[in-house]
């Protein structure tokens, strides 16, 4: 619906399969949280973000799981 007053549009049902689709993937690796679309498209596209975006959140997350930086985190902030 974000998309859709942003002037986008998206096929839910692909987005609901997706986020479907990801939220198994990640399960089998163990993850307990669930996939989802990001939050605020149209704040995200009045900044000027496009995909670049989302590769490089992807990336982040990617370095910050993979490279063990995840524990260095929670240990300077704890939860």
């Amino acid at each position: 619906q974000l998309a859709v007053a942003a002037g986008d549009e998206y096929s839910l049902c692909a987005s609901m399969l997706g986020d479907g689709v990801s939220t198994i993937v990640a399960a089998l690796f163990g993850s307990p949280f669930g996939m989802t679309v990001f939050i605020g498209h149209p704040a995200l596209k009045e900044m000027g973000a496009h995909v670049g975006y989302l590769w490089m959140t992807s990336l982040a997350f990617v370095l910050v799981c993979f490279t063990g930086l995840a524990s260095v985190c929670l240990a300077i902030f704890p939860i």
